[in-house]
């Protein structure tokens, strides 16, 4: 199976675009039509191991792949023990 169509939307820049995708579930591609009037497609296209997308260059239009830092829970809880110990230290 393919990747998944989730939206298309007219928008008129590609920061918008970014902002559509990373606002709407599953979203981890868009392609902006670069146009007055730009259209937004977005797309769910899968982890990086089963990526469903393929790319080739067209006039006009760009694309961004977007992925998910993985280790922001790590860096919670580096931020949550680093306020433990600072804690602590006002103990002493």
């Amino acid at each position: 199976m393919g990747a998944k169509y989730l939206n298309e939307i007219d928008l008129g820049s590609r920061e918008e675009c970014l902002r559509l995708c990373c606002e709407t579930d599953n979203c981890d591609v868009f392609v902006f039509e670069e146009k007055n009037s730009g259209s937004c497609y977005l797309f769910h296209c899968g982890p990086p191991e089963d990526f469903k997308c393929k790319f080739t260059h067209h006039v006009n239009y760009s694309s961004a792949v977007l992925s998910i830092n993985r280790h922001l829970p790590d860096l919670e809880s580096q931020i949550k023990l680093t306020k433990h110990e600072q804690d602590l230290s006002k103990l002493r």
